[in-house]
């Protein structure tokens, strides 16, 4: 089972990119088809870590500011903290929840983070030219990662 999480703030203008990518692999891997479930908000929530528990491989896609690979994204693996000293009580990263995870179920599924450069991060909606070709290019690598 994959579990792709995209979030972010749908009235900053880019800061939406994970929400954008996330709405469009939902079409392209639409269920009962195939073993993906998906889930998109504003911002991380505690509870992802039980969502997440039982999945072979997570996803997590958010927007960032400018990378330094010189590609408007990048994949990382994810590898959480050791020990879990989040207080929870202003935000929550991928770590977070990871840590959690770890903490609550004794599990870590395979993780990664889709960091998409962002450009413009203003009051607003839509996303910016730029951010969107970057958004593409990551959603056509995403598509052969996972398959």
């Amino acid at each position: 089972m994959i579990k792709i999480i995209g979030y972010g703030n749908p009235f900053r203008r880019d800061d939406a990119i994970g929400i954008w990518i996330t709405v469009r692999l939902k079409y392209i891997w639409a269920p009962p088809q195939n073993k993906i479930d998906f889930w998109i908000g504003q911002q991380l929530v505690p509870e992802l870590a039980e969502w997440i528990y039982e999945a072979d491989t997570v996803l997590f896609i958010d927007s960032s500011l400018k990378l330094e690979n010189g590609k408007g994204w990048n994949l990382i693996k994810v590898v959480p903290e050791d020990e879990f000293t989040h207080n929870m009580f202003h935000s929550i990263d991928v770590n977070t929840i990871l840590s959690l995870c770890k903490r609550e179920y004794g599990i870590l599924p395979m993780t990664y983070l889709l960091a998409v450069t962002g450009y413009d991060f203003s009051y607003g909606t839509g996303l910016t030219k730029e951010a969107k070709k970057a958004a593409v290019e990551a959603i056509e690598y995403i598509k052969e990662f996972l398959s």
